[in-house]
């Protein structure tokens, strides 16, 4: 995988709330209008589950993080695995 996107909020946001944006952005993602622009742009949607997401973006900061350290970089990551202001939910 070369690059994602993802969406993520506010930590405390109610879950009917997440539950509904998360649900519109599937329908979306999983339309075959949709499907059709993304792979002729040369992506390849993969719509996950809010758990999936979760441990998808934990896995990937702790990847990068090594990668960070090892080169000398500093990032300032504010993802949820670092800043409690942020919500895991996938949409």
């Amino acid at each position: 995988m070369l690059g994602w996107y993802g969406l993520c909020g506010r930590a405390g946001t109610p879950e009917a709330i997440l539950d509904k944006l998360h649900a519109d952005a599937m329908a979306v993602l999983q339309s075959p209008a949709y499907r059709k622009a993304a792979v002729e742009q040369g992506s390849d949607p993969s719509p996950m589950s809010r758990a999936d997401y979760a441990a998808f973006l934990a896995a990937q900061g702790a990847k990068w993080a090594k990668g960070h350290s090892r080169g000398g970089a500093c990032s300032r990551n504010r993802g949820p695995e670092t800043d409690p202001a942020v919500a895991r939910f996938s949409l």
